[in-house]
């Protein structure tokens, strides 16, 4: 696996009333290394596969079901590092063009929408016309096998991001891509799951806002890979004299 680090920069409460676990209906971005991916050294590629994911409690329904929404309409996400000058960049960022046919044209370098810092946004939605009798419901594997033992449950696939390995650490944040007019948005009554405002009741849902996901690349840097080869030259010269 490339993932040489990986955390979450966000966390879930669950409120316990007199009957048992508040219902809630929780969206968030997140993305997960894919399995066939190269160990993470300098000029390596790695594939990110980028998701929407509901987290549901409490005996919720998911929003997205076809009992509700039935998926989704449209999706944006972006990915950025979180320095400009970051050690690792990303190539492209690639939607699932099979799920949402409509897709943001490529931008001027790589794939997808440019964004600051180096990062990348997309922007995907089911055809306007003729409007299919659904929309993309959880599970959906963009038309091939969307393979990873990190996939979450409860997920809408969104696309692949390429990295190009750098030396040293990047961290990349995934989230909204709101400003930049790509609103993630469910199938029959467009409930913004960016931004909201949430409808009150049995849809009541938490949108994703100002939450991101986080992951990390980490390869030694080359001064430290030098030090590293003087220290196991220096032991072995040790341990030859001993001998």
């Amino acid at each position: 696996m490339g993932l040489i680090g990986a955390g979450v920069a966000c966390a879930f409460g669950v409120s316990l009333l007199a009957g048992g676990a508040r219902a809630s209906d929780t969206f968030l971005y997140t993305a997960v290394p894919a399995s066939n991916n190269p160990a993470a050294t300098p000029g390596a590629t790695l594939q990110y596969l980028l998701f929407l994911q509901e987290t549901v409690s409490g005996g919720t329904t998911s929003l997205l079901s076809s009992a509700k929404e039935d998926g989704l309409f449209g999706a944006g996400v972006s990915l950025t590092p979180t320095v400009s000058t970051a050690a690792s960049t990303i190539a492209s960022i690639a939607g699932d063009a099979t799920d949402f046919s409509n897709q943001t044209p490529p931008g001027t370098t790589g794939n997808g929408i440019a964004l600051g810092n180096g990062g990348y946004g997309l922007t995907e939605s089911v055809p306007f016309a003729p409007l299919p009798a659904n929309g993309v419901l959880e599970g959906n594997a963009g038309g091939s096998t969307v393979s990873s033992p990190n996939t979450p449950s409860n997920d809408v696939f969104l696309g692949i991001a390429t990295i190009t390995v750098g030396a040293g650490t990047t961290t990349f944040k995934v989230g909204e891509l709101n400003n930049q007019g790509g609103n993630t948005v469910s199938f029959h009554t467009n409930y913004d799951l960016d931004t909201g405002p949430s409808p009150t009741g049995a849809d009541a849902y938490t949108p994703i806002g100002a939450t991101v996901t986080s992951f990390t690349i980490s390869t030694p840097e080359p001064a430290s890979l030098g030090l590293l080869g003087l220290g196991a030259a220096a032991a072995l010269y040790r341990r030859r004299r001993k001998a």
